[in-house]
């Protein structure tokens, strides 16, 4: 699973960083199990988290187009919880709004971590999910790694794109 892989690469990283050594916060921590115990103990984050991203067809490697939009994503660490409002223009109607890891101007993971999916697919969508615990505060960590993608029928891999973030602080 790409989203498992991605955590264990993320892991692996930080110890050869010297930055392993997790916290004996909870059980998982104590005797990780799965990659994204791992890296919820390495990478833990508490609160809640805003992103406002700019949506266009120029983050999508050779894709022109005109289309545009937005994004407010917002991530509560405490409950595992992102919602999205995601708005556009100038594109077909969208089959599914996520956020992807991808760096900016690369191909997306073509695997969603984060499925948001709306009532209105011309325009916009705005949806909340739950995801598992370690994928927030990998993304509040190096949002430079993520981008919000809206996908549509004639676009599969992305109609417009954004990158939740500049940085990446692991």
């Amino acid at each position: 699973m790409r989203r498992s892989t991605a955590a264990a690469v993320v892991a692996v990283a930080l110890a050869a960083a010297g930055l392993g050594g997790a916290p004996a916060a909870s059980a998982a921590c104590e005797n990780p199990f799965t990659p994204i115990d791992v890296v919820n103990c390495v990478v833990p984050v508490t609160g809640t988290y805003s992103f406002n991203v700019a949506l266009s067809p120029v983050q999508i490697p050779g894709l022109p187009g005109t289309g545009s939009g937005t994004s407010s994503v917002a991530m509560d660490a405490a409950n595992n919880r992102v919602c999205a409002t995601t708005t556009w223009t100038g594109i077909d109607p969208a089959t599914l709004v996520a956020i992807h890891q991808g760096a900016q101007g690369q191909p997306p993971n073509p695997v969603p971590l984060v499925a948001l999916s709306g009532a209105n697919p011309q325009s916009g969508a705005s949806a909340c999910t739950l995801v598992a615990p370690g994928e927030i505060g990998v993304i509040v960590k190096c949002p430079a790694q993520f981008n919000v993608v809206v996908q549509t029928r004639l676009h599969p891999d992305g109609a417009i794109r954004g990158q939740l973030g500049s940085t990446c602080s692991i």
